[in-house]
């Protein structure tokens, strides 16, 4: 579906997400930063997973919310290593 997606994961997940998660259109960067959830940002939404025996996620619709987490991505972006 042409789908562009980046993804932003912990170093310690670098070999795992590389061979689970290729997909056409993903890019990848790594940090040593810890992050707690998984966060998806598009369309003026964000989903947050929270991941465990039993996943719950939840999506805020908000088009504030979404730019600043937007924000954040595009900054934590520039941050993280290929």
């Amino acid at each position: 579906k042409n789908i562009k997606v980046r993804l932003i994961s912990n170093i310690k997940l670098k070999d795992f997400i590389l061979e689970h998660h290729r997909y056409p259109g993903m890019s990848f960067r790594f940090t040593n930063q810890s992050l707690p959830t998984g966060v998806f940002i598009y369309k003026n939404n964000v989903m947050t997973v929270v991941w465990g025996d039993r996943p719950t996620a939840f999506v805020i619709h908000s088009k504030q919310n979404y730019q600043y987490y937007k924000n954040f991505f595009e900054e934590m972006w520039q941050i993280a290593k290929e």
